[in-house]
């Protein structure tokens, strides 16, 4: 019984001592990676008809399988970010035939569009480098999508490239916004130093 009541007075106690003090809460923060100086090397290989500059704190593989088949080119790359935890998805195709460049690029639209249910908007920006012949489009999307960035590139004749940047976290602007602005300057670079062959 004796315990009962010295619980019962010691409560109150505690909390209006517990109370007495400002209490201010933290506001929310995210991590933010220190990022390196933008440094950039040409990748070619014997693959792709086509070389571009790529950051030198990013690895560029061949993907050998699209859901376990061969991909339509050969030309599938992903330029990891390990240490940024992100990848950009690249894949060619030969456009060469007309009817299959329209569908194509039909299909790019349909994919950047796709994210609207999750975006708060979507930009579209016009890319034309005429002096070295590519021309097309990046997608912008705000918000929550899994995919913030998209973009395709083409010389309107032969050849196409379509890329996705994709971040392996739970798609969330306000923590990877950061980082984000640093590898869209990359993607930029790499279509500004994009050479088809």
């Amino acid at each position: 019984m004796k315990l009962k009541l010295f619980s019962l007075l010691l409560t109150p106690l505690l909390f209006f001592s517990a109370c007495s003090e400002d209490y201010t809460p933290k506001p929310h923060a995210y991590f933010t990676p220190d990022l390196p100086e933008h440094e950039y090397e040409k990748f070619e290989n014997e693959i792709c008809p086509c070389s571009f500059e790529t950051p030198v704190y990013a690895h560029v593989e061949q993907e050998k399988y699209f859901f376990d088949e061969n991909p339509e080119h050969p030309c599938w790359l992903n330029i990891n970010f390990k240490d940024l935890n992100a990848t950009i998805y690249l894949s060619y195709k030969d456009v060469s035939d007309r009817a299959y460049f329209e569908k194509v690029i039909e299909d790019s639209y349909k994919l950047a569009f796709k994210h609207s249910q999750k975006a708060d908007f979507i930009d579209e920006e016009s890319i034309s480098i005429p002096q070295s012949n590519i021309f097309g489009y990046q997608f912008n999307v705000g918000g929550d999508a899994a995919s913030s960035t998209q973009f395709f590139i083409t010389d309107s004749i032969q050849h196409y490239m379509r890329g996705v940047l994709y971040f392996k976290s739970a798609p969330n602007i306000d923590s990877v916004a950061p980082v984000l602005d640093f590898i869209k300057e990359d993607i930029h670079h790499l279509i500004q130093t994009l050479e088809w062959k």
